[in-house]
């Protein structure tokens, strides 16, 4: 195996034992990155030289924290102080240098994490097709917007790598390139130093090929040591739910999610179907109501200023959210407080829900896909999470999604640890 084959937690554990280097693992990585690179195109920025100079140096020195010596990638939506931060728009933002670096990625270098590039968002960084193509086929999209990121990770270009969500962002490219893709209660990492698209729902998370490597990267972004997987010492109750979009799934999506609730139940788990409140059929499209007004606001000025150079499903998203009364988001922002109260409540009974990530397996490069069965959680503020577990029978990355309580994203993390490995049919096909 080579380096860039290893996953973050087995890269850790040689470097540990010294059975490796973060030398020989960046160089890896970098051989990776020039060899796939012109496919792939998951990056914005690779810092060739500097990376392996922080290389050589973190092999000098003793541990500096979790991620000490392993390479991440930021999406390129954060600031580093000496790497370029685009936006997703070089054409708009070319030179642009933040004179300091994001407090996550200042604690990824406390961490001892090697900053090794940016990644490529997506078509304005937001829900448009961009420049990434999908790992696994170059014909199909790798989701948006945090799809440089994933499609880096599934590719083993670098073993873990810094996401965001807004509505699918995270949940909807690790589906379709075939990772494990985190998304934090909103406000654990906090939103400073990095482009702003809803202030009510912009939220970070991580990308790895575990949910092992996941949670270490959080532990790295957040400095906080709970981020760690603990043994499950009592049965774990899951909710199924099916969402009032469940129809609409392919028929191998739905034949997965039947089948991972008979695993589960086979591995002794209380298994019942959720009962979601009625008003919850009306999240998914409450939220894209709080997403098209906030982007208008934040969008604005940019608007006024490049709007020549601006996709047109773009300017019509930003006229829809022009359109929305002051009332009807306030309306909205209240009805989501109702459902955190109505959410908590019902996750008493339930440790993780249980439901489909996309509708498909990921469609062609003209669309970035669809997150009917996402955006409803970042509406909400919940932890989620999205576990690779089986192929389509075209052979493409197929998921499920598990949510937990809001705040508990360590004892989500560490309940998909133990259901991954219950579920995890993709070897097998």
């Amino acid at each position: 195996m080579e380096p860039h084959q290893l996953s973050a937690t087995e890269a850790k554990n040689q470097l540990r034992k010294g059975t490796l280097t973060s030398q020989a693992l960046v160089e890896s990585c970098l051989e990776r990155i020039q060899q796939r690179e012109e496919f792939v195109q998951a990056w914005s920025y690779v810092d060739w030289d500097g990376a392996l100079e922080k290389a050589r140096a973190a092999d000098q020195e003793p541990s500096t924290g979790p991620l000490h010596g392993i390479p991440v990638g930021i999406k390129d939506i954060i600031d580093t102080a000496d790497m370029p931060t685009l936006f997703g728009e070089p054409e708009i933002y070319k030179g642009r240098q933040p004179t300091k670096d994001a407090p996550v990625v200042e604690r990824l270098r406390e961490a001892g994490a090697i900053i090794i590039g940016k990644t490529a968002p997506s078509g304005h960084s937001i829900m448009l097709p961009g420049k990434t193509r999908n790992p696994h086929d170059p014909a199909r999209t790798p989701g948006a917007s945090s799809s440089g990121s994933a499609a880096a990770v599934a590719d083993q270009m670098v073993p873990l790598a810094v996401a965001t969500q807004t509505a699918g962002s995270i949940l909807r490219p690790a589906t379709y390139c075939g990772v494990v893709g985190f998304k934090s209660t909103k406000g654990t990492v906090p939103w400073v130093g990095t482009r702003i698209f809803s202030r009510e729902l912009d939220t970070f998370g991580s990308m790895g090929r575990s949910v092992e490597d996941a949670t270490l990267l959080m532990q790295g972004m957040t400095g906080d040591e709970r981020f760690t997987i603990k043994p499950i010492k009592q049965p774990i109750r899951v909710g199924v739910y099916k969402t009032p979009y469940f129809d609409l799934a392919d028929g191998y999506v739905q034949e997965h999610l039947r089948t991972s609730v008979h695993l589960l139940e086979k591995n002794g788990v209380d298994v019942r179907e959720a009962p979601i409140p009625s008003g919850f059929d009306e999240l998914s499209e409450l939220q894209d109501v709080i997403m098209a007004y906030d982007l208008n606001q934040e969008f604005y000025e940019f608007r006024r200023a490049h709007e020549d150079r601006l996709h047109p499903e773009l300017v019509e998203y930003l006229n829809k959210g022009s359109k929305i009364s002051e009332k009807e988001y306030k309306s909205a922002l209240a009805y989501g407080e109702k459902s955190r109260t109505e959410f908590s409540t019902l996750m008493q009974d339930f440790d993780v829900l249980i439901l489909p990530s996309t509708i498909s397996h990921a469609p062609d490069i003209s669309t970035t896909g669809t997150s009917e069965f996402i955006r409803i959680w970042s509406f909400l503020h919940a932890p989620s999470i999205n576990l690779p577990t089986a192929v389509s029978p075209q052979g493409l990355p197929l998921s499920v999604q598990l949510v937990g309580q809001i705040g508990k994203d360590q004892e989500l993390l560490s309940a998909a640890s133990w259901i991954y490995q219950a579920i995890d049919t993709s070897s097998d096909n």
